[in-house]
């Protein structure tokens, strides 16, 4: 592999194009080796949109791309090599790949298209990572099952599954839904959006029609007069995971008027999640988000500064009342905000001792 390091290529219009992933087949233990081209939105060929978190920054692994020495994070470097290993091979997108991270103008731009990226991509790639125990047998029966690749999945019969087997789907279910990344921001609109959804974890694929499938002939067995899923905290567990609450979000998102669901509401479902850019807590809903007709919509701007961003944000809401206080550790410190707040955004403002609090209440 070439010592010289990767360098994106100016977009012709960061606009107007996109860059696509081919990741060349080659055995697991092969280094990772990519081709990375433009193409005009409109034009682009058929291409798998990769869902998947970060991770460390600091922690890197190289992969190459065209013939030169590209650094992307483990968990970057893991996925990729999920996608060659279920020979997902042919045009993908990568967001850490296919954005030039460090040019922020193209970076807003292209953040901006990420609704439209995922819409319109043949399949969209959940990687959450590596499996355990509980997860390799969830894969492996549905497997057996013959619906794993089945994106068309409603139900699953459960009839001829003895119930110990049950049990430990439902404990796989409840694995893969505790994972780090149904806690992300970003996934949320990622998996929303992508007409279908395969899974990766491990070595092992499904598709995530066959996870609902399953997910809903335990609870639909659960509710019966002879449930034969018997352990009760399995499950109450399967409802409580981040996972079970964003497949809640996706049906709320498919389910509504556009796909689209109004600011305020997406403040309150979205605000607990995970991000490292705090911006993004914003710029990471913007593509489910139901404007008002008097409001212009937000857009991602990464030349914003955290304060600034949350001032533009709140301040869209004519009607609506602004509240800023820097808490310095007393009560009087915060300026008194109205009952029924909309919502509290915290924006972590660098060389403050404690957090800006903004607060959107409406004009009552």
């Amino acid at each position: 592999m070439s010592l010289e390091q990767y360098q994106h290529d100016l977009l012709p219009d960061a606009q107007q194009y996109i860059r696509l992933v081919k990741i060349h087949p080659a055995a697991k233990k092969d280094p990772l080796t990519v081709t990375i081209e433009a193409h005009r939105r409109n034009s682009a060929p058929g291409y798998t949109a990769l869902s998947y978190t970060w991770g460390d920054k600091q922690l890197t692994k190289g992969i190459s791309a065209n013939g030169k020495l590209l650094l992307v994070t483990k968990n970057c470097w893991y996925a990729l090599g999920q996608l060659r290993l279920n020979n997902i091979c042919d045009y993908c997108w990568v967001d850490a790949i296919c954005i030039n991270q460090a040019d922020d103008a193209e970076k807003s731009a292209q953040v901006n298209l990420m609704g439209s990226i995922y819409r319109n991509a043949s399949l969209g790639a959940i990687a959450v990572g590596r499996h355990d125990s509980a997860t390799e047998v969830l894969f492996r029966v549905l497997e057996g099952l013959g619906i794993a690749r089945d994106f068309n999945a409603t139900d699953i019969s459960l009839d001829q599954i003895e119930p110990e087997l049950l049990e430990r789907l439902a404990r796989g279910l409840v694995a893969l839904g505790m994972h780090p990344y149904w806690n992300r921001i970003w996934i949320v609109q990622e998996f929303a959006l992508a007409p279908k959804a395969i899974l990766l974890c491990g070595n092992g694929s499904v598709s995530f029609d066959a996870i609902t499938a399953l997910t809903n002939s335990l609870k639909e067995d659960s509710r019966g007069s002879k449930p034969r899923l018997t352990t009760r905290y399995d499950r109450t567990m399967m409802e409580s995971t981040p996972m079970s609450a964003t497949m809640r979000l996706r049906r709320m998102i498919r389910e509504s008027s556009e796909g689209l669901i109004p600011f305020e509401r997406l403040l309150d479902l979205l605000g607990p999640r995970q991000c490292s850019d705090v911006r993004d807590r914003i710029f990471g809903m913007l593509s489910l988000v139901k404007w008002e007709s008097n409001v212009e919509p937000l857009v991602a701007d990464y030349s914003l500064s955290r304060t600034e961003l949350a001032a533009k944000t709140l301040q869209l809401y004519k009607g609506h009342q602004l509240y800023a206080a820097s808490h310095m550790g007393t009560p009087d410190a915060i300026l008194s905000a109205r009952k029924r707040s909309i919502r509290t955004c915290i924006f972590y403002q660098p060389g403050l001792q404690f957090p800006e609090y903004w607060s959107i209440s409406p004009d009552y």
